[in-house]
């Protein structure tokens, strides 16, 4: 059984699927092809969007799945929409630039379909601390930027 492509438009114009597979805690373990096997069984029931994040560390496993089942399922980059999120330790414009850098190795792409903050705080900071919105006016920046590219 395959899902129908059910799709929604942003307010960009890109469209979104409206299932996805989430990928938090899925990550191969020693000799294992977990994630190839999940996200094999995903792309032939019809999902389209996979969602990861950096701090699930599972973003390389996801990369090398997807080079093999582009292949396997006959599809291109352009047919799946991949997220992923940027953790709060890399809040910050430099952070935020080099994370992404990071997370396009992985997973093997040159362009994500969309990029999220995970958490809209730097970690180790305090709670109340003024400097959240310094470090989230500078990832957005940093966002911006990279947006154009």
């Amino acid at each position: 059984m395959s899902l129908k492509p059910n799709k929604r438009t942003l307010i960009c114009g890109n469209e979104i699927p409206m299932i996805g597979l989430g990928t938090f805690k899925l990550k191969n373990s020693v000799n294992s092809e977990e994630v190839y096997r999940v996200l094999d069984v995903a792309i032939e029931s019809g999902y389209r969007l996979i969602d990861t994040a950096s701090c699930y560390r599972n973003e390389e496993d996801i990369g090398f799945a997807l080079e093999k089942l582009y292949v396997k399922h006959n599809i291109k980059r352009q047919d799946l929409f991949i997220t992923s999120k940027l953790a709060p330790k890399d809040m910050g414009y430099d952070s935020a630039i080099s994370t992404v850098a990071e997370t396009l190795s992985k997973l093997k792409t040159t362009y994500l379909d969309l990029y999220l903050i995970h958490w809209p705080a730097k970690s180790n900071l305090s709670p109340v601390s003024t400097e959240h919105s310094g470090f989230r006016k500078e990832t957005w920046n940093a966002f911006q930027y990279l947006f154009k590219q």
